[in-house]
């Protein structure tokens, strides 16, 4: 069963680390709903750069990882989406993991934690090797960890340290993490890259905002909000969340240009 469709913030920063996680200008998250389509019908659209399978909702603390798509993603029948992954990659989309989202149980307890962890990643998801496989034999490009506020966040930075442990020249690990940032920082968005030690910044987009919590009106978005934030070196680019939203509001055919 799927987790219910995060709350996002308004805008939401996302930090990349290691090296460039994107090719372009423009990701989503996929994962959350029956309506948006197959993996490979997102990667065929040729409008986003990346797309994050979401989620993975539970890990940390002993607890078993558990793997979070909607019914009928990546499923036996698709066996995990393995030739849909290997679709997109060879159109240059990079493919990652989510982890983390608004309804979900996760949080690490220690270094020893962050190093399971690791360890679990890499052996299920990257090009390590498990006897079970969620995704089968299909080898992400990178994970991403999508910290909604209030989520703990002690010992993440071993994590991405072990993680990154395992890229070689090459075959590098492409991680991201998504910080929360509260409406009220947002009036100082200017300054919103030099609050963040990454390579590479994007931006988090909801295409459908809940009540009281902003827009996300394209108009508003291109004129208001991305002009300050595209004058740091940093920036990249804009996620969408989701697939499904983006496909009811055609909110990427209206920023594609501006991002």
């Amino acid at each position: 069963m799927a987790t219910n469709t995060p709350l996002f913030l308004p805008l939401v920063m996302v930090a990349l680390f290691l090296q460039t996680a994107y090719g372009g200008d423009l990701g989503v998250y996929w994962g959350q709903d029956s309506d948006e389509g197959t993996l490979s019908e997102a990667c065929a659209t040729r409008k986003y750069a990346s797309i994050n399978i979401a989620f993975l909702n539970q890990f940390g603390h002993g607890r078993k990882p558990e793997f979070n798509l909607t019914a009928g993603h990546c499923g036996p029948s698709s066996s995990g989406c393995q030739a849909a992954i290997r679709e997109c990659q060879s159109k240059g989309v990079k493919v990652f993991l989510s982890n983390g989202a608004t309804d979900g149980n996760y949080s690490l307890a220690s270094k020893d934690d962050a190093k399971n962890m690791a360890d679990y990643l890499w052996n299920s998801y990257l090009g390590g090797k498990s006897s079970s496989r969620p995704l089968r034999e299909a080898v992400l490009d990178g994970i991403d960890f999508t910290l909604e506020a209030g989520a703990p966040t002690d010992f993440y930075s071993d994590l991405a340290g072990f993680l990154s442990g395992y890229s070689t020249q090459g075959n590098k690990v492409l991680l991201g993490v998504s910080p929360c940032y509260q409406n009220a920082l947002l009036g100082a968005r200017d300054k919103g890259a030099a609050f963040i030690k990454a390579r590479k910044i994007l931006l988090r987009l909801p295409v459908k905002m809940q009540p009281k919590t902003g827009t996300s009106r394209p108009n508003e978005l291109m004129n208001l909000i991305l002009p300050p934030i595209k004058r740091s070196s940093k920036y990249r680019g804009v996620v969408l969340w989701s697939k499904y939203f983006d496909d009811k509001n055609g909110c990427s055919n209206a920023i594609n240009a501006a991002v």
